[in-house]
């Protein structure tokens, strides 16, 4: 994988394969050296896919997290640091590549790209399905809380709050309640448009390799992937 611009005209399904070769090499990875040379490679290759640091922010979250991992193991165990610090570059490589893949390419181009893998169909629509409407229940949680809060709901401050915490149940099922009843509304109302799971049309599915440029993609990152893989072997 190389960073760059010519990131930004590669074909979907050959960008997914090749970072889904390069994150399972990373997750493998157990020595230093290696993962903090896969860390600096994914960053580089995340800034020239999603075009530049912007569209990466919804990685942010994994800097607090990895922090927070490490602290916790270094009180642990002896080796507690190192075992940090492995999990959390292994954790920032992964989601930087993720997120700079749904940056570049939006949920679209994610179930083309799937599709071009040779997914089955049926799996595709629901992978499509989850990532449409996990947005739908946030923002129905969320104005659901603004509601309760318009109420005078007010989380305490103490760290065990019954009264929040009965609070928080009654808007889970509340909310988990209005999910299956807006599926089914959503399917019946796809139903009668003439939806079907699997159309005829879902069967075309775009190439894999659409030039000499995915091939070269594919090549490098495997060949990156293989060569971290016996640098770590051999510490």
């Amino acid at each position: 994988m190389t960073a760059g611009a010519g990131l930004q005209s590669v074909h979907p399904p050959a960008a997914l394969l090749a970072t889904l070769l390069f994150v399972a090499a990373v997750v493998s990875l157990g020595s230093l050296p290696p993962l903090g040379a896969a860390a600096a490679l994914a960053t580089g290759t995340a800034l020239g896919l999603a075009g530049g640091v912007q569209p990466l922010r919804g990685a942010l979250w994994t800097l607090p997290f990895g922090g927070l991992l490490i602290l916790v193991l270094s009180f642990l165990t002896p080796d507690g640091l190192a075992r940090g610090l492995v999990l959390a570059l292994r954790l920032i490589s992964a989601v930087l590549l993720m997120t700079a893949l749904k940056a570049r390419f939006g949920t679209t181009g994610l179930l083309e790209a799937v599709r071009g893998l040779r997914v089955p169909a049926i799996f595709v629509s629901l992978f499509g399905f989850t990532l449409r409407y996990t947005e739908v229940l946030a923002g129905e949680s969320r104005r659901m809380l603004v509601a309760r809060r318009a109420r005078g709901f007010a989380v305490c401050r103490r760290l065990v709050d019954r009264r929040a915490a009965v609070t928080y149940g009654q808007l889970l099922g509340v909310l988990l309640v209005r999910a299956k009843e807006r599926s089914e509304r959503v399917y019946l109302a796809m139903l009668s448009r003439g939806y079907r799971p699997v159309s005829p049309g879902q069967d075309r599915r775009p190439s894999l390799v659409a030039s000499g440029r995915e091939a070269a993609l594919l090549a490098v990152s495997f060949l990156a992937a293989f060569a971290l893989i016996l640098w770590d072997r051999s510490l």
